[in-house]
């Protein structure tokens, strides 16, 4: 359940108070807590100092600068070849390799090398 600020204030306040989640649920009937809800704003007060969500667990981005240059070295050399086979080549999906042509400009649909004809 999802409290705002005050809320979570407010039972802060009631912590010192005998019974919380009676005097809460009592001033805000559209949402009801528990006393495991009490204890878990409690808990994470006193173990991280705040009561903000914690920074999700994330897969580390497969698109860094290595790859991507990789990536652009295939193209240059292999202009022809889809998102998918250029996927299948470094080992990672059609849609990062779509996000690191998107990121330096490139257009998947119209890969195209300019050549210069110089004259003498």
């Amino acid at each position: 359940m999802h409290l705002t600020i005050t809320e979570i204030i407010e039972i802060f306040i009631m912590i010192g108070c005998g019974d919380k989640t009676r005097s809460q649920n009592t001033k805000y009937p559209n949402k009801h807590i528990n006393q495991s809800t009490v204890s878990k704003i409690e808990k994470m007060s006193r173990e991280h100092g705040n009561v903000n969500d914690l920074p999700k667990g994330r897969r580390p981005k497969v698109a860094n600068e290595e790859m991507s240059l990789n990536v652009l070295l295939s193209v240059q050399e292999n202009h022809h070849a889809s998102s998918r086979t250029l996927g299948q080549q470094h080992s990672i999906s059609h849609s990062s390799i779509q996000k690191i042509l998107r990121t330096y400009k490139y257009h998947p649909y119209k890969v195209q090398l300019n050549f210069t004809i110089f004259t003498n």
